[in-house]
This record gives structure tokens, sequence and C-alpha cells, in this order.
């Protein structure tokens, strides 16, 4: 039998340094093509295809985390994507 994945530890393996986020960021987000992103205010995603995420509201800002060379993260196989999202801490 195989054992369920555990997405908590997965997700655990992304979580940002949030002493690099802009003073305005609330939300960070990394979306399926593996970009990051700061945002403003919690995002939503599209249900229908699944593309990414999307701003909540016209007051939703992201702004790209620059990683080295801008490189894109790699989602660990067994991640879904739409638990890469973390909360700063208030």
């Amino acid at each position: 039998m195989i054992p369920p994945i555990d997405q908590n530890a997965l997700r655990a393996t992304l979580a940002p340094d949030w002493n690099q986020a802009p003073i305005a960021a609330q939300f960070y987000v990394i979306d399926p093509s593996g970009y990051a992103y700061w945002v403003t205010t919690k995002p939503t995603y599209e249900k229908r295809t699944l593309a990414g995420w999307n701003p909540t509201d016209e007051k939703t800002i992201f702004v790209r985390h620059k990683t080295p060379n801008w490189e894109k993260i790699s989602i660990p196989l067994g991640l879904d994507w739409r638990f890469c999202i973390w909360e700063r801490d208030q």
C-alpha cells in the first residue's frame, strides 16, 4: 500500500521568508507554473481551468517574488499547487 502524501510537510519546504516580503504583502503564493508572488489580499484560483491565482478584487496587487536568477520554484511531486498559499502572521 502506498502511504498518503503529507501535503503540509511538502508545503512547509516552500514556506516564504517574510523578512523579504514587501510591507503591504499579506499573502505569498506559488502558481502552477512555479512563479511566486507576494499578494496584498487573499487571491482566489480559477476553478474551471485551475490556471493559477486570480485577484480577489481591484485592490489586489501581485508582486513577483525575486528568486535567484528569477528561476521558477519546483513544486514537489504530489503537492497540489492550491496548497501553495501562506498568510502573514498578524
